[in-house]
């Protein structure tokens, strides 16, 4: 069996294993894992996690349980960006380092703490997201369906607590950066340049923060030439 190398996936604040399916169609030649943190999904009756290094070693368990030898990167949006550094530091202290850690929607720790937001009021929190978009209008107007989001976000929420995201050294996995050229990340790119010792580079791309949507191709590119 031909060993294809991999992407591991790590999804936004209130995202599951299934965010990045918009993806998949152009990733020919690539094995896409995408993780997914206790709660929601597929593990949807496992315990939430409000702690950055809890949900760190639970996806590092994720990785080196599905990692097959042929090289692999980290990619993670938003919530998944930080996660990511953070996750990619403990990978190269055990010895299982990415090629390359692709991070996007964030400009990276000590920039913007969004921890701040687990606590919000319930109504403080809906306006919040509303300013993030990419929500079905029926996820505000039907309260069963926010009830059930609503502490996912905020787990989700309390985990992105910047500082808590450094890693132990600046990494000597590469890093690639992209933002959407709507939202506040994009003027703050270069702040991930510090956090490896090798090459940096960075992307904006027209959008918002969910840019992503807009550009699966070109990311898929991306994705593909940092493997190689």
């Amino acid at each position: 069996m031909i060993r294809k190398p991999q992407v591991f996936l790590l999804h936004f604040a209130g995202g599951n294993r299934y965010s990045f399916d918009f993806i998949r169609p152009y990733m020919e030649g690539v094995e896409v894992v995408p993780t997914e943190l206790p709660g929601r999904g597929k593990r949807v009756h496992e315990r939430l996690l409000h702690d950055v290094d809890e949900a760190v070693d639970d996806l590092c368990s994720q990785v080196i349980r599905h990692l097959n030898a042929a090289g692999f990167l980290l990619y993670g949006h938003s919530l998944g960006a930080m996660l990511a550094l953070k996750l990619a530091d403990k990978l190269e202290r055990i010895g299982q380092p990415p090629v390359h850690v692709l991070v996007s929607g964030n400009p990276g720790p000590g920039i913007e703490d969004h921890s701040e937001k687990s606590t919000l009021s319930k109504e403080a929190l809906r306006k919040e997201l509303k300013t993030l978009g990419r929500f079905p209008a029926g996820f505000f107007q039907v309260d069963e369906l926010f009830d059930f989001y609503e502490p996912i976000l905020r787990a989700d929420f309390a985990l992105a607590k910047g500082d808590n995201c450094r890693p132990v050294r600046p990494l000597s996995a590469p890093i690639y950066a992209m933002a959407g050229s709507e939202e506040g990340a994009a003027r703050h790119l270069d702040n991930w340049k510090q956090f490896t010792t090798s090459c940096f580079r960075s992307e904006i791309f027209p959008g918002d923060h969910f840019f992503i949507h807009e550009h699966p191709q070109r990311i898929a590119t991306i994705i593909k030439a940092c493997l190689i």
